[in-house]
């Protein structure tokens, strides 16, 4: 069995597993507009040859942290901007621009708060692909994004120098096989040390692929191990779906849990059966409970909690983000809930956990198990902070001492992911 080495331009075979790894820096940084906003069609005043015009840059970022957007649109009669900041893209606020003689539409927003922030446009209603978009993983939406600079959005951008490598592999994983990322800190390959493990179950489209790309873990990681804010640590990230949709969950949807089948159940432990000795084997781990923890965001993430709730001798660490403990087997019970959109934006907004249920799933986790870490987060303005107080009050009664932060004004959306895990992280193998 072979794995490929990407590094530079040279290629390597290792004879370890069948995998593939690269280090992260080609897709460690934020594309970048285009330089010159002021470019314009023009025939240099001799009424003959016209130069070409490259589109105006779709974003500028003011020193004051107000942000000018721009678009060249000409024949649309209405454009406007919706962005990820509060009452952004999920939510129900957009921003008209406004339309110059040259037929470029411009407007501004702000100040923001120092994050990296997604935007997109809307001409004539349609949905407009940014010069540097793509698709977001959440909502299907044509977005692209921009740093606000500060202290936040640097612990997301590319800063150190020195970068973790990537392994994109599999196993054999219940009817199919799994797929996973594992992330190792800068430094791995040249030493022989041992390095604790985080598993990390994730949802909403974020495999380990789009990790970097939608929620920035990679820089994250890299910049928090070369400030010593966390220890160098081994990350894996496992793919929430698999072919045939059988893979977390056994749902047909990214990062969905089937709440009718008990196929969700035994793809927890077959975390623990099948991805943990596989990584333990193929990475030089520190392969003991005090040395290995789990969590993750939405359905898949209360899945991880699950797999680390029922095997305390394996995890002595467990978390979720915005955990979607509603799609647990038979779990889910219908409310009416107090909570209204738009103000509270994301999944289970009449749904919440028969805790009774809950419990008998994790009849492990109770005072006894002498856990190092429970952490839960939620967004302030997401249903599932229903959610998040029956599981605060359920782990009162069992006795278990937990870790609990409430993320103002974040949504069910990449940045509570990036945001949960930069607190998550420091309180890790300590």
């Amino acid at each position: 069995m072979k794995k490929k080495v990407f590094h530079g331009v040279a290629l390597r075979a290792l004879a370890v597993i069948c995998s593939t790894i690269i280090t992260h820096q080609a897709i460690a940084d934020l594309p970048q507009p285009a330089n010159d906003p002021h470019a314009q069609m023009h025939d240099g005043g001799k009424g003959g040859k016209h130069q070409w015009a490259p589109p105006p840059k779709p974003f500028e970022v003011l020193p004051d942290n107000k942000v000018v957007f721009t678009i060249r649109a000409p024949q649309a009669t209405r454009v406007e901007v919706q962005g990820g900041w509060p009452g952004g893209i999920q939510g129900d606020s957009r921003v008209e621009l406004t339309k110059g003689e040259d037929g470029t539409w411009s407007t501004t927003v702000g100040p923001l708060a120092s994050d990296i922030w997604h935007y997109q446009f809307i001409v004539d209603g349609v949905k407009a692909m940014p010069e540097f978009g793509r698709k977001s993983p959440q909502t299907g939406l044509a977005t692209d994004e921009f740093a606000v600079p500060g202290a936040n959005a640097n612990d997301f951008t590319a800063q150190s120098a020195a970068r973790g490598s990537v392994t994109y592999t599999s196993v054999p994983f219940m009817d199919s096989q799994k797929r996973f990322t594992v992330y190792t800190p800068p430094g791995y390959f040249q030493s022989d040390a041992r390095y604790p493990v985080l598993y990390l179950t994730m949802g909403g489209a974020h495999d380990g692929s789009r990790a970097n790309e939608d929620a920035f873990i990679f820089n994250l990681l890299d910049n928090m191990i070369a400030d010593k804010r966390i220890k160098p640590m081994i990350v894996v990230i496992l793919d929430p779906d698999a072919p045939g949709g059988s893979s977390l969950g056994n749902s047909s949807f990214h990062g969905g849990g089937n709440q009718t089948s008990e196929k969700y159940v035994e793809a927890a432990q077959a975390i623990v059966d099948n991805v943990v000795p596989f990584v333990d084997k193929s990475f030089r781990t520190q392969a003991d409970r005090e040395h290995r923890a789990i969590g993750g965001f939405s359905s898949p993430g209360a899945q991880g909690f699950m797999a680390g709730a029922r095997n305390p001798d394996l995890f002595a660490s467990i978390g979720t983000f915005s955990g979607g403990f509603p799609t647990w087997p038979g779990v889910g019970m219908q409310i009416e809930s107090k909570l209204h959109y738009p103000r509270y934006t994301g999944p289970d907004l009449n749904r919440v956990p028969d805790m009774k249920k809950l419990g008998a799933y994790i009849p492990q986790l109770n005072a006894n198990a002498n856990m190092k870490l429970v952490f839960m987060s939620v967004g302030s303005d997401e249903p599932l902070i229903q959610t998040f107080n029956l599981m605060k009050s359920f782990l009162d009664e069992r006795g278990v001492k937990y870790h609990a932060i409430v993320e103002q004004g974040e949504i069910h959306d990449a940045r509570n992911i990036r945001v949960s895990l930069r607190n998550f992280l420091p309180l890790l193998f300590k």
